[in-house]
């Protein structure tokens, strides 16, 4: 086993656990390029912040469910691109009953 393996084991024990930094260090890691795929999608902002700031609520409330952080990059991008076609069909049924 390699050191990589061993610091991937330990930050998931602990994300899973609920220490909170573990977090902060995902979001560091992936909310840049999360957010950026988010606001490509629907042209929005605010919309693709409050996207990604939901996605990471969701993800903490899974913790415990997660092995690897590739699994959590792979949820967090199914998660987000499902809450952008939820956001976009909400703006076309308003749009289309205005």
């Amino acid at each position: 086993m390699n050191s990589e393996y061993l610091d991937n084991k330990i930050c998931m024990h602990k994300f899973r656990s609920g220490y909170e930094p573990v977090l902060k260090e995902i979001f560091d890691l992936l909310g840049a390029s999360l957010f950026f795929f988010v606001n490509s999608m629907i042209n929005n902002r605010q919309q693709a912040e409050d996207i990604v700031a939901e996605s990471f609520t969701k993800l903490w409330r899974q913790r415990e469910t997660f092995v690897e952080l590739n699994n959590i990059k792979a949820y967090l991008y199914v998660i987000t691109r499902n809450a952008c076609l939820d956001y976009l069909k909400h703006i076309k049924r308003k749009k289309f009953f205005a």
